[in-house]
């Protein structure tokens, strides 16, 4: 999983300062060493709700689904058994080619084809040259597209109802 939502009531307490959180819960079955490195811990109801910290490293479930996150600075506010969380992974980590249904948050454009496991270069602003679905014209908003892999389509798929523009996440304008 590169992110986990809605962990309620299953944290360790921590005091104000602490570095270190523990979570236990299923939703962190199978978690490897440093899988959510460079990601977030948000505090999203009870103590310390409203505040995010970066995770600097976390240990892998040893079969009880316990991980200790280790935090880059101190908790701001006390957390408690009762504070619910979420935990946003790293935007670089195990980035996969965007296909719609499935993946809500393009995170960049690769300027050439890279390889499963490879390490790359993402661009995440300025102009880029991006595969397009169907016919764009210069001024439109574009999505990603329905019908291929990696591709950006006219924004809402070129309804132009409300709910089809909504739905979908804008990546930029055609030059």
């Amino acid at each position: 999983a590169q992110s986990v939502v809605e962990i309620d009531g299953a944290m360790t307490a921590a005091a104000i300062g602490d570095t270190e959180v523990t979570i236990t819960n299923a939703a962190l079955d199978g978690v490897v060493a440093n899988q959510f490195a460079g990601g977030l811990l948000q505090i999203t109801d009870d103590a310390g709700e409203g505040h995010q910290y970066y995770i600097m490293s976390n240990t892998a479930d040893g079969g009880s689904d316990d991980v200790v996150f280790t935090l880059a600075d101190g908790l701001v506010v006390a957390v408690t058994t009762a504070s619910d969380c979420a935990i946003v992974g790293n935007r670089s980590n195990e980035v996969v080619i965007a296909s719609a249904g499935t993946d809500y948050n393009v995170v960049g454009v690769t300027p050439v084809a890279v390889a499963d496991g490879e390490y790359f270069w993402r661009q995440v602003a300025g102009d880029a040259l991006v595969l397009v679905d169907g016919t764009i014209a210069a001024g439109d908003q574009v999505s990603l597209s329905d019908d291929t892999n990696g591709a950006v389509q006219v924004l809402g798929g070129g309804g132009s109802a409300a709910a089809d523009i909504l739905a979908e996440q804008d990546i930029g304008t055609m030059l």
